[in-house]
């Protein structure tokens, strides 16, 4: 399939080495010596040709003897070539014995007129060859030539045909990037200067490193006498040729491989430079993404907002819950009374302090749907119990309802945490420079002042906050019998703001004292709060976890708001807001200080801020009164439906005691998930992607997951089950866990110290399961995340206007989900927990569907020949469609569809099959496929439409991919790597691969599928058994043959769960191993490269086949390298031979550890090269290294078996978690094969160099460790990894015990299976 791509690298071999026994020329660059070897590349080339059609013939030949015309055409281009080549090798060989090399440096032109000319029949046979190598060179370079040649029609196309009879085939005629679908020839010179760039410096390094340093010790080795070797015998130059062919072969072989190394190098740094300039990594840290939130709010409204959502238009429905209807929630507009003195009194402030510019309401208008989205994606991760109740409410935006707030939304506490400390130094440093200037220089240091104040915009807003909160406080505290006091306060500091003299009014230093008096005032009210009445979360049955349903007709955003659920429950009565043992004392006083410090802070008002004390009747005088409107402040953040209620207002009290205390180290969230998705979701919103269409406009799209007998939902009796070392399920994810643990039991109001309720409340139950089930990869988990879809298409349609049963429709219609469970019929039959788990998903879900292969059985009278009547079986196969629903207030399942099969669909290894059988119940114009190891998030959901778009802005595409988040790093050693190395391969690996390479295929889930495309063309994945063991990557096979493009966008991604395990790593790598090898005997394989151009079959060849070949050859190297270094000094060949000091052959086994550099740019690019270098050296020193070099043995052994004895098959990894830990035994019948027995022979190879051969002529131990270094550390890896990772490898008392089982397993004792014997 690939010998195009081996025999230039012979050419090239050919053509190095003439450059490298031809550098002493005369002064001349290029002489008559040179251009006279150089011409011998055409025997090369032509020998290599041959060689291709002969293995053509070697691959086909059981098909020649029924397709004459193939017969006949392989038979002309044989004779042709083999014609032509052995002309060109006589004619040459004559040119050699009549000219010889060394008398011909001379210039290129006498050459030519005296050695050249009058050789017609050497020009003639070059002629011949060079022609139609020439016409080939064209269409490797413009590959739309060989298209077009394709098209032909008439002789011309029949004599193409004949020559190349794949030419013939309609699969594979579309093949070449089609320049006027991708922008002319703009892809072809991509990767063409990708390869010439690779190529030159590969070839540059192989000459001046490899092949130019061994020159010298060739030539002296040459000409050496060793006739001693075999004494009485002449062996002439036979000896010199060994001792030439060993020095020589190690280094070709190293040639031939590192060409992979170099494209994984050259891969890493072009898609580093590349992520770079995508914009990936925008956001580093928490702190950028504190800096750029509004930038993010602005690029949410370009991008992911479509030009049908009611920009300003509609009613805002705060995040936070919804406000009665007809509540005023923006800003009065101007001309109009405020309502109360304070009001007029915010306004004014607010306005001198520049907030009623951009981040006045207008603003906070322009954020309010980012608001709904960000407070959507927070209440996700408190769901999942990433967050604490205390992080939610920093995290969140915050409504605040009433004529006292100006604005749609507020900032969450983690933007505007610490910015009014910094808005007081503002006003300090203000007042400080204006304390001795004259009155107009203190107006004009009042007017910078509110420039500084509104260039920092989330000082801005916190001030803003600040004072209205803090108004609201006040002014409903106080109540109307204070409002003349009020008003005129409000009245004398207006004046001073008309006329910029409010510099003279604060005294800033007090400000800190006044926010101190009102978080005093605000603390004081929350503890009069009855605690038995504070709406504490409940555990949620199974029936309330789900969704809950839009009621017909209900408005859109409404108390059944998706995105929130309904309201948190309401206490009983008014009454019982205030505790039993309420006392107001402890609120006046706090008023008092407040007012104390009011005044403090307003100097010249202390007198009309003191009448407020001295009201008659007032709030200081009236006890009744004080409990009145103590009453009306905990009540006064409520609808009226809940102030009826008596639902108290602890949220305001408790944001504005937030606003003033939290510093910014303090609003941080700890877990690291948290902190990644959401500076993802911020990065992405500034990459470009296309733009959102309006949700009606969009593809609609069906998510498809195959599910066989994996776990669904893990039961109490899995959870709490205990290992031999008293380890139980649950047990390690809290240890792994933690904060999401405590978190879990705030959220369910359980406490510590009474986790017992947790085993015995059916709430909780189910709770506790759910929670683990998040934690691992089960079914649960994807559902979960998937359907995160549908509530995303709702928040976007309901931006949009629509709302009740037209918006649960369109959601509809848009989205569906369909799980392939295809043995869900035989759980049912056969009562298995998973059937119950998988009808609980349906009641949860009710727009998920779940398909299942039902097997029927039925017997019938017939008559036999005889006249007897005997019964017949008929076995008859269904697909069926089922939905949950509800029958008579029971929870049920209804069947949707059933439709037959012609048999049993098992032909393969069941997971194609699985989700082919269930394509025909997916309804949207495109399809994913998601494995059930993959989980959804919310805002990645919001970001759909515009991934779908890239179908029509890419019209050849069938099949978009986007990136993977690995969510299992965090569980082990083990799991860091893998998720390190997968992660690289998801992101980078592809980035480059889609372009430039334009050679990206279909590596598996998520890539969205063309339905229609898919199910035209064998459907999502293929079924034969063996062939197609790595089923989905001939989706994009059949892609690229047809003409297909798979486009790659970053501004989305999925998480995955990968294996954490060593040998659940060990049975994917070896999948992915046999299934490679099998790809490399399939037709799919041989089609495409053989019609693709050279440098896009280099792109195909070394991403896929050829990694795997040349990891198994390097594992060839490794021995190849070890008995060629053997052989000389056991028989004592290397006597008085000189020695090349060059780079070794051993480099070239150091593929494992060069996996590290595409590690270590995907992180630079991630997360900045200062954490790529911290985190690199942390995965090293735990073994990493080990790990990459352990599973190079592992590919190589399984691709190698593959190709020579077949046997692929799928093999299971189970997905849970390790905490087991293996005997010696167990570990040792596992690894033995492939490889233990070649670690041993490593070892016992490199003891045999050691000893016996003559290293203290070449330079003692450190020339031995200079030759074999990488030897032992790879035999080191091989041997000594398994029991590294083992789990409890440091166990002593588990050491112990692998002792004693090792020694008798050594004695053979017990003789059974499990021992040596």
């Amino acid at each position: 399939s690939f010998w195009r791509v081996h025999s230039f690298l012979f050419v090239a071999l050919h053509f190095l080495l003439v450059l490298s026994f031809l550098e002493g020329r005369t002064g001349l660059v290029l002489d008559g010596a040179l251009l006279q070897a150089l011409l011998g590349c055409l025997l090369t080339l032509s020998g290599t040709s041959l060689i291709g059609d002969l293995l053509d013939a070697f691959t086909q030949h059981g098909a020649l003897h029924q397709q004459l015309s193939d017969a006949l055409s392989l038979s002309v281009r044989v004779a042709a070539k083999a014609a032509v080549g052995a002309a060109l090798a006589v004619e040459y060989l004559q040119l050699m014995t009549d000219a010889p090399l060394a008398k011909q440096h001379v210039p290129p032109s006498v050459w030519a007129s005296t050695v050249l000319a009058g050789r017609t029949r050497l020009l003639a046979a070059a002629a011949a060859f060079a022609l139609p190598s020439l016409i080939v060179l064209l269409a490797n370079c413009v590959p739309c030539v060989s298209s077009h040649v394709r098209s032909w029609r008439g002789p011309l196309k029949s004599l193409a045909d004949l020559l190349e009879p794949l030419n013939r085939l309609y699969v594979g005629r579309d093949v070449h990037v089609r320049d006027g679908d991708a922008g002319g020839c703009g892809p072809v010179l991509e990767y063409d200067i990708f390869w010439f760039t690779l190529l030159c410096f590969k070839l540059s390094f192989s000459y001046a490193f490899q092949l130019r340093p061994l020159v010298r010790p060739t030539r002296d080795a040459w000409t050496l006498d060793l006739s001693s070797w075999w004494p009485g015998h002449d062996l002439g130059a036979v000896p010199n040729v060994i001792v030439v062919a060993l020095h020589w072969a190690p280094v070709v072989l190293m040639y031939l491989l590192d060409l992979q190394i170099w494209f994984i190098l050259w891969q890493a740094a072009y898609g580093t430079i590349k992520g770079w300039t995508l914009h990936i990594g925008e956001v580093p840290d928490f702190a950028t993404l504190r800096e750029r939130f509004f930038d993010a709010s602005d690029a949410f409204n370009r991008k992911v907002l479509s030009s049908a959502t009611h920009r300003g238009s509609p009613e805002y429905v705060p995040p936070g819950g919804p406000p009665p209807r007809g509540t005023k929630t923006r800003v009065a507009a101007a001309g109009t009374a405020p309502a109360r003195p304070l009001d007029d009194l915010r306004v004014g402030l607010l306005s001198a302090a520049g907030c009623e510019h951009e981040g006045g309401g207008e603003a906070s208008e322009r954020m309010r749907y980012f608001a709904e989205a960000w407070n959507g994606i927070i209440d996700d991760l408190r769901k999942a119990d990433l967050v604490s109740g205390r992080e939610h409410a920093l995290l969140a935006f915050n409504g605040w309802h009433g004529s006292a707030f100006s604005c749609c939304v507020y900032l969450p506490g983690f933007v505007t945490a610490g910015k009014l400390a910094e808005a007081f130094h503002f006003v300090r440093q203000a007042s400080d420079a204006a304390r001795y200037q004259p009155p107009r220089k203190r107006s004009q240091i009042e007017r910078s002042l509110v420039a500084s104040i509104d260039a920092d915009r989330p000082a801005r807003f916190a001030l803003r906050e600040f004072a209205e909160l803090s108004s609201w406080l006040l002014s409903t505290l106080l109540g109307p019998r204070h409002e003349a006091a009020i008003g005129s306060v409000a009245q004398g500091l207006l004046r001073h703001q008309t006329s910029h003299t409010l510099l003279d009014v604060l005294v800033p230093s007090k400000l800190p004292a006044l926010a101190t008096a009102i978080v005093g005032l605000a603390r004081s009210l929350l503890k009069l709060v009855d605690p038995s009445d504070a709406p504490a979360p409940p555990p949620s049955p199974p029936r309330r976890m789900r969704p809950p349903r839009m009621p017909a007709g209900a408005p859109a955003g409404a108390d059944f708001d998706p995105l929130r659920g309904t309201p948190p429950p309401p206490v009983a009565a008014p009454s019982k807001v205030l505790s039993a043992d309420a006392s107001p004392s402890a609120v006046v006083d706090g008023l008092r200080g407040v007012l104390d410090a009011l005044k403090g802070a307003l100097g010249e008002l202390d007198s009309t801020i003191e009448a407020l004390k001295f009201t008659p009747q007032g709030f200081f005088w009236d006890e009744a009164y004080a409990k009145e409107r103590i009453l009306a402040t905990l009540l006064a953040d409520q609808p009226p439906a809940w102030r009826a209620l008596g639902q108290p207002a602890t949220r305001r009290l408790e944001g504005l005691v937030s606003l003033c205390v939290t510093a910014q180290l303090d609003a941080e969230p700890r877990h690291p998930e948290v902190l990644r998705r959401l500076r993802w979701f911020v990065g992405s919103l500034f990459m470009a992607m296309p733009e959102a269409p309006p949700v009606e406009e969009a593809l609609s799209q069906s998510t498809l997951t195959p599910f066989c007998a994996e776990d669904i939902l893990f039961g109490m009796r899995e959870l709490v089950a205990k290992n031999e070392d008293g380890v139980s399920v649950l047990y390690f994810l809290k240890t792994v866990h933690p904060d999401e643990w405590s978190n879990f039991l705030e959220r369910v109001g359980v406490k510590a110290s009474e986790e017992a309720r947790l085993f015995k409340e059916k709430d909780l139950v189910l709770e506790l399961r759910a929670w683990a089930s998040f934690r691992g990869q089960t079914l649960m988990r994807t559902v979960e995340g998937m359907m995160c879809h549908e509530r995303a298409l709702r928040l976007l349609a309901r931006w949009e206007g629509y709302e009740g049963e037209s918006l649960e429709q369109l959601v509809r219609s848009k989205y569906s989900y369909v799980v392939s469970c295809q043995l869900y019929g035989t759980h049912k039959r056969n009562r298995d927990p998973k059937a119950a788990d998988t009808e609980f998903l349906l009641q949860r879900f009710p727009n998920l569907r779940v398909a299942y292969v039902d097997k029927t059985s039925t017997l019938t009278k017939v008559r036999e020949p005889d006249g007897t009547l005997a019964l017949r079986e008929t076995i008859r196969y269904y697909s069926v469609l089922i939905k949950g629903c509800s029958d008579g207030g029971e929870e049920a399942v209804q069947q949707v569809y059933r439709v037959q099969l012609p048999g049993d669909i098992m032909i393969g290894e069941g997971k194609p099959e699985n989700q082919n059988h269930a394509v025909i119940f997916t309804r949207g114009e495109t399809i994913q496929a998601i494995d059930m190891n993959q989980s959804g998030y919310f805002e990645e959901a919001l970001k759909m439409r515009n991934l779908l778009q890239e179908f029509r802005i890419h019209p050849t595409a069938t099949i978009v991919g986007f990136r993977e988040h690995i969510f299992t790093g965090e569980l082990s050693s083990l799991a860091s790597y893998m998720a390190l190395q997968e992660g690289c391969f998801v992101t980078l690996t592809q980035r480059v691969l889609s372009d430039p390479l334009h050679i990206r295929q279909h590596y598996g889930h998520p890539d969205v599928f063309d339905k229609i495309f898919a199910m035209s063309t064998g459907g999502v994945s293929k079924a034969s058994k063996g062939i197609n063991l790595s089923e989905d990557v001939y989706a994009g096979f059949n892609t690229t043959l047809r003409g297909g493009t798979v486009p790659y966008a970053e501004y989305v991604q999925v998480g995955k769960g990968r294996d954490v395990g060593m040998q659940q790593i060990y049975k994917f790598e070896a999948k992915l191993a046999s299934g490679n090898a099998e790809q490399c005997l399939s037709r799919d394989v041989f089609r495409i490269a053989q019609r693709l151009d050279l440098t896009r079959s280099f792109s195909f060849y070394y991403s896929g086949p050829g990694f795997y070949f040349n990891n198994a050859a390097t594992v060839f190297a490794l021995f190849f390298f070890l008995y060629v270094t053997l052989l000389p000094h056991l028989l004592q060949l290397d006597v008085g031979v000189p020695v090349a000091d060059l780079l070794n052959a051993q480099w070239v086994v150091q593929l494992g550890l060069l996996l590290n550099v595409p590690i270590l740019c995907y992180l630079a690019v991630e997360h900045g090269v200062v954490r790529a270098l911290l985190e690199m050296w942390r995965v090293n020193v735990s073994g990493s290294l080990l790990f990459f070099m352990f599973h190079m043995g592992t590919k190589a052994y399984y691709f190698d078996s593959t190709l020579k004895y077949g046997g692929a098959k799928y093999r299971p990894t189970g997905r849970g978690f390790v905490m087991r830990h293996e005997e010696f035994a167990e570990l040792y019948r596992f690894y033995s094969g492939s490889h233990l027995y070649n670690g041993f022979e490593l070892v016992w190879g490199l003891i045999l160099l050691w000893t016996l051969g003559a290293w203290k002529e070449v330079g003692g131990g450190p020339a031995y460790l200079r030759t074999c270094w990488s030897i032992w550390a790879v035999a080191f890896a091989w041997l000594f990894s398994p029991f590294w990772f083992n789990p409890l490898a440091f166990d002593m008392k588990k050491n112990l015990e692998d002792l004693w089982q090792w020694l008798r397993w050594m004695e053979r004792l017990p003789p059974s299976g499990t021992t040596s014997r």
